[in-house]
Protein backbone atom coordinates (compact mmCIF):
# COMPACT_ATOMS: atom_id res chain seq x y z
CA UNK A 1 0.00 0.00 0.00
CA UNK A 2 3.03 2.44 0.61
CA UNK A 3 4.56 1.89 -2.46
CA UNK A 4 1.71 2.57 -3.97
CA UNK A 5 1.34 5.73 -2.17
CA UNK A 6 4.52 6.97 -2.85
CA UNK A 7 4.65 6.03 -6.42
CA UNK A 8 3.97 9.23 -8.32
CA UNK A 9 2.23 7.66 -11.38
CA UNK A 10 0.05 5.69 -8.84
CA UNK A 11 -0.36 8.75 -6.80
CA UNK A 12 -1.62 10.98 -9.60
CA UNK A 13 -3.80 8.42 -10.82
CA UNK A 14 -5.50 8.15 -7.30
CA UNK A 15 -5.44 11.92 -6.75
CA UNK A 16 -7.47 12.02 -10.06
CA UNK A 17 -10.34 9.77 -9.46
CA UNK A 18 -10.06 11.18 -5.48
CA UNK A 19 -10.98 14.53 -7.09
CA UNK A 20 -12.83 13.26 -9.82
CA UNK A 21 -15.86 11.48 -6.97
CA UNK A 22 -15.99 14.19 -4.72
CA UNK A 23 -18.72 15.84 -6.98
CA UNK A 24 -21.06 12.72 -6.19
CA UNK A 25 -20.87 14.50 -2.25
CA UNK A 26 -23.60 17.27 -3.73
CA UNK A 27 -26.86 16.77 -5.24
CA UNK A 28 -28.59 15.15 -7.02
CA UNK A 29 -25.93 11.85 -6.19
CA UNK A 30 -25.84 13.21 -2.28
CA UNK A 31 -24.08 10.75 -0.97
CA UNK A 32 -22.81 12.79 2.10
CA UNK A 33 -19.68 10.83 3.22
CA UNK A 34 -17.68 11.17 -0.02
CA UNK A 35 -16.71 14.77 1.39
CA UNK A 36 -15.20 13.32 4.10
CA UNK A 37 -13.25 10.32 1.96
CA UNK A 38 -12.01 12.49 -1.00
CA UNK A 39 -9.78 15.20 1.29
CA UNK A 40 -8.71 12.14 3.63
CA UNK A 41 -7.34 10.65 0.40
CA UNK A 42 -5.33 13.57 -1.20
CA UNK A 43 -4.35 14.22 2.30
CA UNK A 44 -2.91 10.53 2.73
CA UNK A 45 -1.17 10.86 -0.43
CA UNK A 46 0.23 13.70 0.51
CA UNK A 47 1.80 11.83 3.44
CA UNK A 48 3.67 9.41 1.01
CA UNK A 49 4.54 10.73 -2.45
CA UNK A 50 7.73 12.56 -2.85
CA UNK A 51 7.34 16.28 -1.78
CA UNK A 52 8.15 17.51 -5.42
CA UNK A 53 4.96 15.97 -6.70
CA UNK A 54 2.80 17.33 -4.03
CA UNK A 55 1.71 20.17 -6.00
CA UNK A 56 1.01 17.67 -9.08
CA UNK A 57 -1.08 15.50 -7.34
CA UNK A 58 -2.82 18.46 -5.99
CA UNK A 59 -3.29 20.07 -9.52
CA UNK A 60 -4.77 16.59 -10.89
CA UNK A 61 -7.50 16.41 -7.51
CA UNK A 62 -8.86 19.73 -8.54
CA UNK A 63 -8.99 18.85 -12.40
CA UNK A 64 -10.76 15.59 -11.63
CA UNK A 65 -12.97 17.80 -9.25
CA UNK A 66 -13.64 20.31 -11.59
CA UNK A 67 -14.02 18.42 -14.68
CA UNK A 68 -16.81 15.95 -13.01
CA UNK A 69 -18.64 19.21 -11.15
CA UNK A 70 -19.03 21.65 -13.30
CA UNK A 71 -19.22 19.90 -17.03
CA UNK A 72 -22.09 21.40 -17.53
CA UNK A 73 -20.85 24.63 -18.37
CA UNK A 74 -20.24 22.98 -21.50
CA UNK A 75 -24.42 22.87 -22.09
CA UNK A 76 -24.53 26.77 -21.84
CA UNK A 77 -22.26 27.03 -24.65
CA UNK A 78 -23.19 24.32 -26.90
CA UNK A 79 -26.96 23.53 -26.84
CA UNK A 80 -27.77 27.46 -26.23
CA UNK A 81 -25.20 29.13 -26.56
CA UNK A 82 -24.84 27.82 -30.50
CA UNK A 83 -20.58 27.17 -30.37
CA UNK A 84 -19.75 23.80 -32.40
CA UNK A 85 -18.95 21.54 -30.05
CA UNK A 86 -14.85 21.36 -29.87
CA UNK A 87 -15.39 25.09 -29.36
CA UNK A 88 -17.98 24.27 -26.79
CA UNK A 89 -15.24 21.62 -25.22
CA UNK A 90 -12.43 24.17 -25.03
CA UNK A 91 -13.81 26.83 -23.33
CA UNK A 92 -15.39 24.20 -20.69
CA UNK A 93 -12.06 22.90 -20.47
CA UNK A 94 -10.24 26.16 -20.37
CA UNK A 95 -12.88 27.21 -17.62
CA UNK A 96 -11.94 23.96 -15.55
CA UNK A 97 -7.90 24.38 -16.26
CA UNK A 98 -8.16 28.18 -14.51
CA UNK A 99 -10.41 26.98 -11.29
CA UNK A 100 -8.12 24.23 -10.59
CA UNK A 101 -4.78 26.43 -11.12
CA UNK A 102 -6.45 28.76 -8.77
CA UNK A 103 -7.03 26.11 -6.04
CA UNK A 104 -3.91 23.92 -6.66
CA UNK A 105 -1.88 26.98 -4.43
CA UNK A 106 -3.04 24.55 -1.68
CA UNK A 107 -0.25 22.18 -2.54
CA UNK A 108 2.15 25.24 -2.89
CA UNK A 109 1.36 26.29 0.63
CA UNK A 110 1.05 22.78 2.14
CA UNK A 111 4.57 21.73 0.56
CA UNK A 112 6.15 24.64 2.33
CA UNK A 113 3.98 25.12 5.73
CA UNK A 114 4.36 21.11 6.63
CA UNK A 115 7.69 20.41 6.10
CA UNK A 116 9.27 17.91 8.91
CA UNK A 117 5.82 18.12 10.81
CA UNK A 118 3.91 15.69 12.85
CA UNK A 119 0.59 14.40 10.94
CA UNK A 120 -1.13 16.37 13.11
CA UNK A 121 0.39 19.36 12.64
CA UNK A 122 0.11 18.84 9.12
CA UNK A 123 -3.51 17.80 9.48
CA UNK A 124 -4.35 21.68 10.53
CA UNK A 125 -1.79 23.01 7.39
CA UNK A 126 -3.79 20.71 5.04
CA UNK A 127 -7.36 22.10 6.87
CA UNK A 128 -6.12 25.55 6.26
CA UNK A 129 -4.96 25.22 3.23
CA UNK A 130 -8.25 23.72 1.69
CA UNK A 131 -9.92 26.34 3.69
CA UNK A 132 -7.84 29.34 1.88
CA UNK A 133 -8.38 27.83 -1.40
CA UNK A 134 -12.14 27.45 -1.19
CA UNK A 135 -12.57 31.09 -0.23
CA UNK A 136 -10.00 32.60 -2.51
CA UNK A 137 -11.68 31.39 -5.62
CA UNK A 138 -15.02 32.99 -3.60
CA UNK A 139 -13.89 36.12 -4.78
CA UNK A 140 -10.33 36.10 -7.75
CA UNK A 141 -11.60 36.97 -10.79
CA UNK A 142 -14.95 37.79 -9.84
CA UNK A 143 -15.89 34.40 -7.98
CA UNK A 144 -16.69 31.24 -8.18
CA UNK A 145 -17.71 29.73 -4.88
CA UNK A 146 -19.88 26.45 -6.63
CA UNK A 147 -19.50 23.28 -5.19
CA UNK A 148 -17.24 24.59 -2.05
CA UNK A 149 -17.49 21.57 0.09
CA UNK A 150 -19.64 22.94 2.95
CA UNK A 151 -22.57 22.30 0.93
CA UNK A 152 -22.44 18.74 0.49
CA UNK A 153 -23.40 18.64 4.48
CA UNK A 154 -26.80 20.81 4.07
CA UNK A 155 -28.72 17.62 5.39
CA UNK A 156 -26.37 16.38 7.69
CA UNK A 157 -25.79 17.38 11.89
CA UNK A 158 -22.91 19.82 10.18
CA UNK A 159 -25.58 22.08 8.59
CA UNK A 160 -25.63 23.19 12.54
CA UNK A 161 -22.79 25.05 12.11
CA UNK A 162 -24.07 27.28 9.14
CA UNK A 163 -25.43 30.29 11.57
CA UNK A 164 -22.72 30.41 13.41
CA UNK A 165 -19.23 30.19 10.43
CA UNK A 166 -21.58 29.94 7.16
CA UNK A 167 -20.55 27.41 4.22
CA UNK A 168 -17.00 27.65 4.57
CA UNK A 169 -16.66 26.98 8.22
CA UNK A 170 -18.49 23.59 7.71
CA UNK A 171 -16.16 23.32 4.88
CA UNK A 172 -13.28 23.75 7.23
CA UNK A 173 -14.97 21.61 9.91
CA UNK A 174 -15.50 18.58 7.80
CA UNK A 175 -11.90 18.63 6.02
CA UNK A 176 -10.42 19.08 9.27
CA UNK A 177 -12.45 15.75 10.76
CA UNK A 178 -11.39 14.12 7.33
CA UNK A 179 -7.40 14.76 7.48
CA UNK A 180 -7.36 13.79 11.60
CA UNK A 181 -8.77 10.63 10.79
CA UNK A 182 -6.02 9.97 8.61
CA UNK A 183 -3.40 11.25 11.71
CA UNK A 184 -5.64 9.18 13.79
CA UNK A 185 -4.40 6.39 11.65
CA UNK A 186 -0.55 7.38 10.85
CA UNK A 187 0.20 9.32 13.81
CA UNK A 188 2.67 7.19 16.24
CA UNK A 189 2.15 9.83 19.59
CA UNK A 190 -0.40 7.68 21.57
CA UNK A 191 -1.27 12.01 22.81
CA UNK A 192 -1.63 12.78 19.00
CA UNK A 193 -4.03 10.30 18.38
CA UNK A 194 -5.76 11.03 21.56
CA UNK A 195 -6.59 14.73 20.44
CA UNK A 196 -7.18 13.74 16.78
CA UNK A 197 -9.79 10.99 18.28
CA UNK A 198 -11.84 13.70 20.61
CA UNK A 199 -11.64 16.39 18.01
CA UNK A 200 -13.47 14.47 15.47
CA UNK A 201 -16.19 13.22 18.25
CA UNK A 202 -16.49 16.29 19.46
CA UNK A 203 -16.89 18.48 16.24
CA UNK A 204 -20.16 16.64 15.18
CA UNK A 205 -21.66 16.08 18.60
CA UNK A 206 -21.32 20.21 18.76
CA UNK A 207 -22.99 20.54 15.64
CA UNK A 208 -25.96 18.27 16.59
CA UNK A 209 -25.97 20.85 20.52
CA UNK A 210 -26.12 24.17 17.98
CA UNK A 211 -28.64 22.59 15.58
CA UNK A 212 -30.67 22.87 18.67
CA UNK A 213 -30.08 27.18 19.33
CA UNK A 214 -33.05 29.09 17.17
CA UNK A 215 -31.16 32.27 15.63
CA UNK A 216 -34.18 34.30 14.64
CA UNK A 217 -38.26 34.58 15.54
CA UNK A 218 -41.13 34.39 13.50
CA UNK A 219 -43.25 37.39 12.43
CA UNK A 220 -46.44 38.36 13.73
CA UNK A 221 -48.10 37.23 9.84
CA UNK A 222 -47.26 34.80 6.91
CA UNK A 223 -47.75 36.13 3.76
CA UNK A 224 -49.19 34.16 1.10
CA UNK A 225 -46.74 33.84 -2.02
CA UNK A 226 -47.71 32.28 -5.58
CA UNK A 227 -44.85 31.21 -7.61
CA UNK A 228 -44.95 30.41 -11.03
CA UNK A 229 -43.14 28.62 -13.68
CA UNK A 230 -43.53 28.76 -16.80
CA UNK A 231 -41.29 26.51 -18.39
CA UNK A 232 -40.56 28.55 -21.42
CA UNK A 233 -37.82 26.67 -23.42
CA UNK A 234 -34.77 28.54 -23.64
CA UNK A 235 -34.90 28.19 -27.41
CA UNK A 236 -38.05 30.41 -28.10
CA UNK A 237 -37.42 32.31 -24.60
CA UNK A 238 -35.72 35.24 -26.64
CA UNK A 239 -38.14 34.90 -29.64
CA UNK A 240 -39.52 38.19 -30.34
CA UNK A 241 -42.50 36.42 -31.91
CA UNK A 242 -42.81 34.27 -28.91
CA UNK A 243 -43.00 37.20 -26.73
CA UNK A 244 -46.94 37.97 -25.98
CA UNK A 245 -47.81 34.23 -25.84
CA UNK A 246 -45.01 34.07 -22.96
CA UNK A 247 -46.45 37.14 -20.76
CA UNK A 248 -50.19 35.66 -21.48
CA UNK A 249 -49.01 32.67 -20.28
CA UNK A 250 -47.61 33.96 -17.06
CA UNK A 251 -50.70 36.15 -16.57
CA UNK A 252 -53.35 33.02 -16.74
CA UNK A 253 -50.98 31.24 -14.15
CA UNK A 254 -51.11 34.27 -11.98
CA UNK A 255 -54.75 34.34 -12.32
CA UNK A 256 -55.72 30.69 -11.57
CA UNK A 257 -57.91 30.24 -8.89
CA UNK A 258 -56.28 30.31 -5.41
CA UNK A 259 -57.77 28.74 -1.95
CA UNK A 260 -56.59 31.47 -0.30
CA UNK A 261 -55.61 34.92 -2.05
CA UNK A 262 -52.04 35.40 -2.50
CA UNK A 263 -50.22 38.79 -0.71
CA UNK A 264 -47.40 38.44 -3.54
CA UNK A 265 -46.87 36.44 -7.29
CA UNK A 266 -43.45 36.01 -8.38
CA UNK A 267 -42.31 35.13 -11.63
CA UNK A 268 -38.73 33.85 -12.32
CA UNK A 269 -35.31 35.61 -13.65
CA UNK A 270 -36.09 37.22 -17.11
CA UNK A 271 -39.96 35.77 -17.25
CA UNK A 272 -39.92 38.83 -19.43
CA UNK A 273 -37.49 38.40 -21.72
CA UNK A 274 -36.87 42.22 -23.48
CA UNK A 275 -36.83 45.64 -21.79
CA UNK A 276 -39.56 46.48 -18.90
CA UNK A 277 -40.27 49.49 -20.25
CA UNK A 278 -41.13 47.56 -23.49
CA UNK A 279 -43.78 45.06 -22.03
CA UNK A 280 -45.48 47.83 -19.31
CA UNK A 281 -48.28 48.91 -21.50
CA UNK A 282 -49.10 45.53 -22.48
CA UNK A 283 -49.43 44.17 -18.97
CA UNK A 284 -51.04 47.09 -17.30
CA UNK A 285 -54.63 45.20 -16.99
CA UNK A 286 -53.30 42.68 -15.45
CA UNK A 287 -51.22 44.95 -13.52
CA UNK A 288 -54.54 46.59 -12.76
CA UNK A 289 -56.63 43.33 -11.90
CA UNK A 290 -54.31 42.69 -8.99
CA UNK A 291 -53.89 46.38 -7.48
CA UNK A 292 -57.55 45.51 -7.06
CA UNK A 293 -56.94 42.93 -5.44
CA UNK A 294 -53.81 44.31 -3.28
CA UNK A 295 -52.03 41.69 -5.15
CA UNK A 296 -48.09 42.39 -5.26
CA UNK A 297 -46.94 41.37 -8.79
CA UNK A 298 -42.77 40.89 -8.62
CA UNK A 299 -41.02 39.84 -11.64
CA UNK A 300 -37.19 39.49 -13.56
CA UNK A 301 -36.56 40.89 -16.57
CA UNK A 302 -34.13 43.29 -18.45
CA UNK A 303 -33.47 46.79 -17.27
CA UNK A 304 -31.74 49.64 -19.58
CA UNK A 305 -30.25 52.74 -18.06
CA UNK A 306 -30.94 55.42 -21.34
CA UNK A 307 -28.33 57.76 -20.56
CA UNK A 308 -25.35 55.34 -20.25
CA UNK A 309 -26.91 52.29 -22.55
CA UNK A 310 -26.09 49.45 -19.63
CA UNK A 311 -28.45 46.71 -20.04
CA UNK A 312 -29.27 45.08 -16.24
CA UNK A 313 -30.21 41.51 -15.74
CA UNK A 314 -33.15 42.70 -13.19
CA UNK A 315 -36.06 41.88 -10.43
CA UNK A 316 -38.90 44.56 -10.47
CA UNK A 317 -42.27 45.29 -8.63
CA UNK A 318 -44.61 46.25 -10.99
CA UNK A 319 -47.52 46.79 -8.83
CA UNK A 320 -47.78 49.63 -6.57
CA UNK A 321 -44.36 51.93 -6.30
CA UNK A 322 -42.07 50.67 -8.64
CA UNK A 323 -38.79 48.98 -6.93
CA UNK A 324 -35.87 47.40 -8.95
CA UNK A 325 -32.99 45.18 -8.04
CA UNK A 326 -30.09 45.29 -10.35
CA UNK A 327 -28.16 41.76 -10.47
CA UNK A 328 -24.52 42.26 -9.39
CA UNK A 329 -22.65 39.24 -9.69
CA UNK A 330 -23.28 38.15 -13.11
CA UNK A 331 -23.06 34.10 -14.56
CA UNK A 332 -19.69 33.38 -16.51
CA UNK A 333 -20.52 32.45 -20.29
CA UNK A 334 -24.13 32.96 -19.61
CA UNK A 335 -23.78 36.78 -18.64
CA UNK A 336 -20.20 37.71 -19.67
CA UNK A 337 -17.55 36.54 -20.55
CA UNK A 338 -14.83 35.38 -17.83
CA UNK A 339 -10.66 36.10 -18.59
CA UNK A 340 -11.80 38.21 -21.69
CA UNK A 341 -8.47 39.23 -22.28
CA UNK A 342 -7.67 35.71 -23.23
CA UNK A 343 -11.29 34.72 -24.02
CA UNK A 344 -12.41 37.51 -26.22
CA UNK A 345 -11.39 36.02 -29.77
CA UNK A 346 -13.61 32.99 -28.87
CA UNK A 347 -16.88 34.96 -27.68
CA UNK A 348 -17.71 36.32 -30.93
CA UNK A 349 -18.07 32.66 -32.08
CA UNK A 350 -20.72 31.73 -29.12
CA UNK A 351 -23.94 33.15 -29.38
CA UNK A 352 -25.66 33.58 -25.89
CA UNK A 353 -28.94 36.16 -25.86
CA UNK A 354 -28.16 39.46 -23.74
CA UNK A 355 -24.70 38.09 -23.13
CA UNK A 356 -22.84 41.18 -22.57
CA UNK A 357 -24.79 42.72 -19.25
CA UNK A 358 -23.48 45.33 -16.63
CA UNK A 359 -23.42 44.54 -12.87
CA UNK A 360 -25.79 46.76 -10.35
CA UNK A 361 -24.54 47.89 -7.19
CA UNK A 362 -22.80 45.16 -4.77
CA UNK A 363 -24.89 46.31 -1.85
CA UNK A 364 -29.13 47.16 -2.18
CA UNK A 365 -31.55 47.47 0.19
CA UNK A 366 -34.19 44.80 0.07
CA UNK A 367 -37.46 45.64 -1.60
CA UNK A 368 -40.40 47.13 0.71
CA UNK A 369 -43.22 44.49 -0.43
CA UNK A 370 -46.44 43.32 1.48
CA UNK A 371 -45.22 44.99 4.66
CA UNK A 372 -42.17 42.51 4.54
CA UNK A 373 -38.67 43.09 3.76
CA UNK A 374 -37.78 40.71 0.85
CA UNK A 375 -33.92 40.47 0.19
CA UNK A 376 -33.21 39.59 -3.42
CA UNK A 377 -30.91 37.62 -5.50
CA UNK A 378 -30.87 36.42 -9.04
CA UNK A 379 -29.45 32.85 -10.19
CA UNK A 380 -25.85 32.85 -9.33
CA UNK A 381 -25.69 35.95 -6.31
CA UNK A 382 -27.28 33.53 -4.06
CA UNK A 383 -23.87 31.40 -4.20
CA UNK A 384 -22.37 34.92 -2.67
CA UNK A 385 -23.45 34.37 1.61
CA UNK A 386 -20.63 37.01 2.01
CA UNK A 387 -22.89 40.19 -0.19
CA UNK A 388 -26.09 38.49 0.25
CA UNK A 389 -25.77 39.15 4.10
CA UNK A 390 -25.62 43.09 3.75
CA UNK A 391 -29.42 42.68 3.01
CA UNK A 392 -30.07 41.10 6.54
CA UNK A 393 -31.29 41.48 9.06
CA UNK A 394 -33.66 44.20 7.43
CA UNK A 395 -34.71 40.82 5.15
CA UNK A 396 -37.45 39.10 6.41
CA UNK A 397 -37.63 36.84 3.69
CA UNK A 398 -35.36 35.59 1.23
CA UNK A 399 -36.50 35.08 -2.38
CA UNK A 400 -34.23 33.66 -5.19
CA UNK A 401 -35.09 34.09 -8.90
CA UNK A 402 -33.23 31.81 -11.74
CA UNK A 403 -33.49 30.79 -15.36
CA UNK A 404 -31.29 27.27 -14.87
CA UNK A 405 -32.47 26.06 -18.16
CA UNK A 406 -29.13 27.30 -19.90
CA UNK A 407 -27.14 24.35 -18.04
CA UNK A 408 -30.25 21.62 -19.38
CA UNK A 409 -31.01 18.31 -17.65
CA UNK A 410 -27.46 18.61 -15.78
CA UNK A 411 -26.56 18.34 -12.13
CA UNK A 412 -25.81 22.21 -12.51
CA UNK A 413 -29.86 23.16 -11.11
CA UNK A 414 -29.82 20.24 -8.36
CA UNK A 415 -26.43 21.65 -6.93
CA UNK A 416 -28.14 25.28 -7.49
CA UNK A 417 -31.09 24.47 -5.16
CA UNK A 418 -28.33 22.72 -2.47
CA UNK A 419 -26.85 26.50 -2.55
CA UNK A 420 -30.39 28.26 -1.99
CA UNK A 421 -31.20 26.19 0.87
CA UNK A 422 -27.57 26.55 2.61
CA UNK A 423 -28.33 30.33 2.14
CA UNK A 424 -31.52 29.99 4.51
CA UNK A 425 -29.83 27.96 6.74
CA UNK A 426 -27.01 30.53 7.39
CA UNK A 427 -29.53 32.94 7.85
CA UNK A 428 -32.28 31.72 9.27
CA UNK A 429 -34.91 32.79 7.01
CA UNK A 430 -37.16 31.32 4.68
CA UNK A 431 -36.46 31.42 1.21
CA UNK A 432 -38.60 31.26 -1.92
CA UNK A 433 -37.15 29.79 -5.07
CA UNK A 434 -38.80 30.59 -8.64
CA UNK A 435 -37.28 29.41 -12.10
CA UNK A 436 -38.10 29.19 -15.39
CA UNK A 437 -37.95 25.30 -16.13
CA UNK A 438 -37.08 24.50 -12.20
CA UNK A 439 -36.04 23.44 -9.86
CA UNK A 440 -39.03 26.00 -8.10
CA UNK A 441 -39.03 25.80 -4.27
CA UNK A 442 -40.04 26.69 -1.19
CA UNK A 443 -36.96 26.24 1.83
CA UNK A 444 -37.87 26.78 5.09
CA UNK A 445 -35.29 28.55 7.55
CA UNK A 446 -33.74 25.19 8.29
CA UNK A 447 -32.31 24.53 4.78
CA UNK A 448 -35.19 22.02 4.14
CA UNK A 449 -36.82 22.03 1.27
CA UNK A 450 -40.73 22.05 1.60
CA UNK A 451 -42.19 21.62 -1.73
CA UNK A 452 -41.17 21.85 -5.23
CA UNK A 453 -42.16 22.27 -9.01
CA UNK A 454 -40.30 19.56 -10.45
CA UNK A 455 -37.99 20.50 -13.85
CA UNK A 456 -39.67 20.81 -17.15
CA UNK A 457 -42.98 21.05 -16.07
CA UNK A 458 -45.33 24.51 -16.15
CA UNK A 459 -47.24 25.20 -13.25
CA UNK A 460 -47.89 27.28 -9.46
CA UNK A 461 -47.42 26.75 -6.00
CA UNK A 462 -49.15 28.77 -3.24
CA UNK A 463 -47.90 28.60 0.24
CA UNK A 464 -47.91 30.51 3.30
CA UNK A 465 -44.34 31.71 4.22
CA UNK A 466 -43.43 33.19 7.83
CA UNK A 467 -40.96 36.05 7.90
CA UNK A 468 -38.22 35.71 10.22
CA UNK A 469 -36.50 38.59 12.17
CA UNK A 470 -33.25 38.69 14.16
CA UNK A 471 -29.77 37.78 13.20
CA UNK A 472 -27.39 34.70 13.18
CA UNK A 473 -24.16 34.96 13.88
CA UNK A 474 -22.50 34.27 10.39
CA UNK A 475 -24.75 37.61 9.51
CA UNK A 476 -22.99 39.62 12.05
CA UNK A 477 -19.62 38.44 11.30
CA UNK A 478 -19.54 36.35 7.89
CA UNK A 479 -16.73 34.70 6.78
CA UNK A 480 -14.09 36.49 9.52
CA UNK A 481 -14.02 33.71 11.50
CA UNK A 482 -12.96 31.17 8.84
CA UNK A 483 -10.34 33.71 7.48
CA UNK A 484 -8.58 34.12 10.85
CA UNK A 485 -8.89 30.34 11.71
CA UNK A 486 -6.24 29.72 8.44
CA UNK A 487 -4.59 33.23 9.01
CA UNK A 488 -3.88 31.71 12.27
CA UNK A 489 -2.52 28.47 11.37
CA UNK A 490 -0.06 29.37 8.66
CA UNK A 491 1.47 32.13 11.38
CA UNK A 492 1.92 29.08 13.47
CA UNK A 493 3.03 26.80 11.15
CA UNK A 494 5.18 29.64 9.16
CA UNK A 495 6.97 29.96 12.69
CA UNK A 496 7.44 26.89 13.20
CA UNK A 497 9.56 26.35 9.91
CA UNK A 498 11.23 29.88 11.10
CA UNK A 499 12.24 28.32 14.45
CA UNK A 500 13.25 24.98 12.77
CA UNK A 501 15.52 27.02 10.11
CA UNK A 502 17.57 28.83 13.05
CA UNK A 503 17.93 25.60 15.02
CA UNK A 504 19.96 24.46 12.42
CA UNK A 505 24.00 24.53 12.46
Amino acid sequence: MIALLSNKWSASLIALLAGMILPLAFAPYEIRPIAFLSPAILFLLWQFVPRRFIYLCGLLFQLGFFATGVHWVYYSIHLFGNAVAPLAVLVTALFVVGLALICSVAGLLYERLSRNSTVLVSALVFTAVWAFVEWLRGWIFGGFPWLAIGYSQIDTWFSGYAPLFGVYGIGLLVVLCSSLFVALLLDSSLRSRWVSGVVIVAVPVAALLADYIDWAQDGEKALNIRMVQGNIKQQTKFDRDALTATLDLYGDLSLQAYADKPDIIIWPETAIPTYFHRVESYLQPLVKVLEEQDIELLTGGFNKDQERDNVFNAFRRLTGETQTYRKSHLVPFGEFMPFRFVLDSLASLIEIPMSDLSAGPAIQPPLDVAGEKLGISICYEDVFGEEMRFQLPAATVLVNVSNDTWFGDSAAPHQHQEIAAMRAREFSRPLVRVTNTGISAFISARGEVLETIPQFQQGILDREVMPRHGQTPYVRLGNYPVIISFLLVFLWAGSIRRLELFKRP
